[in-house]
């Protein structure tokens, strides 16, 4: 009787487990069904600073509203008047989309979100505004030179933008996307065309047509109360927000091998970043990108003068600077100007001749937005009360000289305007004795009617060219600017020589229009090609890189080819060095030159050395700490959830009553199930064992200041994350190392980017030793090439005579790659590349707490495809607390005997091979010998901590008397 019982259960449960299995499989498939992803699109993300936030966010579980179009004021009037208690999405075409249309939206009717078509292939983008710019109608006032001038301050004198709503620092509680697909847009349309759609009658009728909208940033009121919660913790392993910030790039024409004299250097200067409403979606053709593609060409035209020897050197130093972060209140120049102020410019200034300050400044000449014109010229602005006026007198002079040998009209702005929003006020505002002129194309309104606005873009300003009559291709306009540049440039610094053959130094049209071609459409061009290594030519995207700041880690892609284009321009190659390995400094350098290996014009691999670097552009506010700072930006970026858009039906309210009730039954039902699964679990699975005690892993990442602990190298970062049964927990713990003393050398600093000025207001190694041992306990570590960070983590602990960490305790994930795929490179990036992980983060320089996160989804990769089962077997009259040897062979079982036991069966340790189909027939012994006694709970705790040692090590067999032998535990 009871094993027909027994028979039924074992039936039903199998039943009920395949039925259970099937539906599981199926929820995949049902997701599919119900929702459709929408995948083109751009999104708004926010901000912090001092006082607020801005941008958009949406609730943590997402935005959901109906979809209703927009392509009139009728459509507009129509959806502030439905009837129907609902929120809604409006589908706007561009024109309709302004701060005022969404104000009237938002005061008649919750919104859940707003989309805009915007495809660049259709209708809809040739449907813009005739003028739109989501930025103040001042711009940056409040940090520029004229903050505290009740002359000219807040625009007194001249409204700059005046077409300005500033709908960019307006702050929305629900998303705002931009679809850029005409196959996505005609998918929103159609369905809101057979859904939602009224009646002849004027009824709406169910199931309507609906959108998912998730965009929740996690950054709260402002600036100071995000990075204090930063400092706190964060349930979102990794803070709330993070400052803005890049590196900017500068260079000189020839080495400063000598100290500066006053008012010696000259500055040309432009602006690499952009901005609009829509993150990473930010053209600035005429804003930004005319300025600093037109400085670029200009370095070119001189570098070439140089290297063919068509011109000397000429008295005067000349300094290139492409400034980034200005959008976000001149983050770039105010770092830069702060660094001069302390002496601490260049940022390893004690082992350069020349120290650069403020004082050394005599012109400074940038260019802003020269992309148009105004009454056919461009326009030369200088602020009415700074300057030695025959220092400006003499500039101007040298400009229009240039101007007339180039063909290119240039006037000068009255004097009684002030300068327009432009880096060299942050220059002016901390010393008014150097000579600053912003070159632009508006001599008082932007003639820019897209100012900072997603349709500042190359075919927008050809049509504007066009609509003003010029006949000539932005290519050429820029290309007899950039030559007007060199050659003012060139004069400046040789004292206005009138012996200067000017014809010598010319722009290259073709590498201006590359210039525009690479950085506005194609990054795959040819000559980006030319200035990055074969391997990461290969990576290069066939589209634009987005050129919107992003938060303080490394420099982004804009300012690495900047850079590396700068060297290819200015430097020279060096022709002896065949080999990568020996492209760096010498003795001989002073550390004063920069060494670039890259595929070159011909792509045959080149070595060249040039006088470009790099600088911090990371607002001063935030090495203050001063999160309510008046003099410099603290902007921040929040962090963010996964960002997705999906299309779906929702059914009428009370339709999905009924589906409320029969939910909540299958629910009850499934409960019922799980719970008749569990009591009966030891038939079915003829299981009965002790739940284990969760396993902790810890991740760990250090960064140090070189390679070689012979040089006495330091830990100057480390990671660790919380890993329990294999998967990540909220414990975190990175912190930011002061070497105490020891240089970053410039192989490390290539790799992480961590300067010693940045890491000196850091805690010592000493200071955070005992938080480093309480967070990794004695639990197993997982590491990344384990002896190089073991190595280096020891070499601390020695110092403060703290117990070494051995090897034996560690997971070494690239020793557990090379056994697992020989066929792949072992390294971290290959690893991701293996296994479709996202590695953009570690794309512009590693980090400890970056690459500790990507290792968490390696590792976890690699234990998922190679899995370790536990098979428990329980003896009923086992000797308490034995550990045994145990023959994996069955009839070896069957027929072995035990003087203290009958049914002789342990519990045992199983590896299964998915990768490779290899039989492990081995078994070993964990803990102690046969005849030795070990506590239960142990027992299972080593069995935890051994299984996570397979999985790295691979659990070489060994031989024990012939046999071999594999993990086996035998327990009461």
């Amino acid at each position: 009787m009871k094993t027909s019982t027994d028979f039924i259960y074992r039936f039903l449960l199998w039943l009920a487990w395949l039925n259970l299995m099937y539906n599981v499989g199926h929820t995949q498939t049902a997701n599919k069904l119900v929702y459709q992803d929408i995948t083109s699109f751009n999104y708004c993300v926010r901000y912090t600073n001092r006082n607020h936030s801005i941008g958009c966010t949406s609730k943590y579980w997402r935005n959901v509203g109906v979809i209703h179009l927009v392509e009139s004021v009728t459509d507009m009037n129509n959806l502030v008047n439905s009837k129907l208690d609902i929120d809604y999405v409006p589908l706007m075409t561009p024109k309709l989309f302004n701060l005022d249309n969404v104000n009237y939206m938002m005061s008649k009717r919750k919104l859940a979100g707003i989309i805009i078509m915007g495809n660049n292939d259709t209708s809809y983008d040739k449907e813009i505004p005739n003028a739109y710019s989501p930025d103040r109608s001042c711009p940056y006032d409040n940090y520029g030179l004229y903050v505290n001038n009740s002359q000219y301050q807040n625009c007194k004198r001249i409204t700059w933008n005046p077409y300005g709503s500033g709908m960019l620092y307006k702050s929305f509680d629900f998303p705002i996307f931009r679809l850029y697909m005409e196959s996505d847009i005609q998918k929103l349309k159609q369905c809101y065309v057979n859904h939602n759609m009224p009646t002849t009658n004027g009824e709406i009728v169910y199931p309507l047509c609906a959108v998912q909208m998730g965009d929740f940033m996690f950054a709260p009121l402002n600036t100071e109360i995000c990075m204090r919660r930063n400092i706190a913790g964060s349930l979102t392993s990794g803070g709330f927000c993070d400052p803005l910030g890049d590196s900017n790039v500068w260079s000189t024409l020839y080495p400063l091998s000598s100290p500066l004299k006053e008012r010696e250097l000259i500055i040309a200067a432009a602006q690499l970043d952009s901005i609009s409403q829509f993150y990473n979606f930010a053209p600035g053709v005429d804003n930004d990108a005319s300025g600093f593609i037109t400085l670029l060409s200009a370095a070119h035209a001189l570098g070439r003068a140089k290297n063919l020897n068509n011109i000397a050197k000429p008295k005067k130093p000349i300094m290139f600077v492409f400034f980034q972060g200005e959008s976000w209140d001149y983050i770039g120049s105010s770092r830069m100007v702060y660094d001069m102020e302390r002496g601490v410019f260049p940022t390893d200034s004690k082992t350069w001749p020349a120290k650069i300050t403020l004082d050394k400044i005599g012109h400074f000449l940038e260019l802003r937005q020269v992309g148009l014109e105004d009454q056919r010229s461009l326009w030369a602005h200088f602020d009415p009360s700074s300057g030695n006026k025959s220092r400006n007198d003499a500039l101007f002079a040298a400009l229009l000289k240039a101007g007339n040998s180039a063909s290119v009209n240039i006037s000068r702005a009255p004097n009684d305007l002030p300068l327009p929003p432009a880096s060299v006020q942050r220059f002016l505002r901390r010393d008014s004795g150097l000579s600053g002129l912003v070159l632009t194309d508006h001599k008082e309104n932007f003639t820019n009617a897209y100012y900072n606005s997603h349709y500042d873009t190359l075919n927008q300003v050809r049509n504007t060219l066009s609509s003003q009559g010029l006949d000539s291709s932005l290519s050429q306009r820029l290309t007899r600017l950039a030559t007007t540049v060199a050659r003012t440039l060139y004069l400046l610094a040789s004292d206005s020589n009138p012996t200067v053959d000017l014809s010598k130094i010319t722009a290259d049209e073709d590498m201006t229009s590359e210039l525009l071609h690479c950085f506005l459409q194609n990054a795959s061009c040819s000559l980006f090609q030319q200035v990055v290594s074969s391997g990461n030519a290969k990576n290069l995207p066939s589209s634009a890189y987005p050129r919107m700041v992003g938060v303080a880690q490394s420099p982004n892609q804009v300012t690495n080819l900047t850079n590396h284009l700068m060297v290819y321009f200015t430097g020279s190659q060096l022709s002896d060095v065949t080999k990568q390995s020996n492209c760096k400094s010498n003795s001989s350098d002073n550390n004063v030159y920069t060494y670039l290996w890259f595929q070159g014009q011909d792509f045959q691999n080149v070595c060249y050395r040039a006088t470009v670097y790099y600088s911090p552009a990371v607002s001063p506010a935030f090495l203050l700490e001063d999160y309510k700072s008046k003099d410099y930006s603290t902007w921040a970026e929040s962090r963010w959830q996964s960002i997705d858009l999906k299309l779906f039906l929702v059914a009428n309210p009370s339709s999905e009553i009924g589906i409320f009730f029969a939910g909540l039954g299958v629910l009850i039902l499934s409960f019922i199930i799980v719970r008749i699964l569990s009591w009966r679990s030891a038939i079915l699975f003829n299981l009965d064992v002790e739940e284990l005690p969760p396993l902790r892993e810890v991740v760990v990442d250090t960064e140090t200041t070189g390679l070689s602990l012979r040089n006495r190298d330091r830990i100057i970062e480390i990671a660790c994350l919380e890993l329990i049964n294999h998967q990540p927990t909220s414990r975190t713990f990175h912190r930011y190392v002061n070497p105490n003393g020891k240089k970053v050398t410039k192989t490390a600093f290539g790799i992480h980017h961590l300067s010693n000025e940045f890491l000196e207001n850091f805690p010592t190694f000493d200071e955070i030793a005992e938080d480093v041992c309480e967070f990794i306990k004695d639990d197993i570590l997982v590491i990344h090439n384990a002896r190089f960070d073991i190595k280096f983590i020891n070499n601390e602990f020695q110092k403060l005579n703290i117990p070494e960490i051995s090897l034996d305790q560690v997971v070494d994930t690239k020793r557990m790659a090379k056994k697992r795929y020989p066929w792949i490179s072992s390294s971290l990036d290959s690893l991701c590349d293996h296994f479709d992980i996202d590695r953009s983060s570690r794309a512009n320089g590693h980090g400890a707490l970056i690459d500790a996160k990507l290792l968490v989804q390696v590792y976890n990769k690699m234990i998922m495809e190679r899995t370790v089962r536990t098979r428990y077997y329980v003896k009923q009259t086992l000797d308490e607390n034995s550990v045994t040897h145990i023959n994996n062979n069955k009839d070896a079982n069957e027929n072995s005997s035990d003087s203290n036991t009958k049914d002789s069966s342990p519990v045992v340790v199983e590896r299964n091979e998915t990768q490779n189909s290899m039989s492990m027939e081995s078994e070993c012994v964990v803990g102690k010998s046969a005849n030795d006694t070990i506590n239960i709970q142990d027992c299972q705790i080593v069995a935890r901590k051994q299984i996570s040692k397979l999985i790295g090590n691979e659990c070489e067999s060994t031989k024990n008397n012939s046999n071999e032998v594999e993990v086996g535990i035998a327990k009461k």
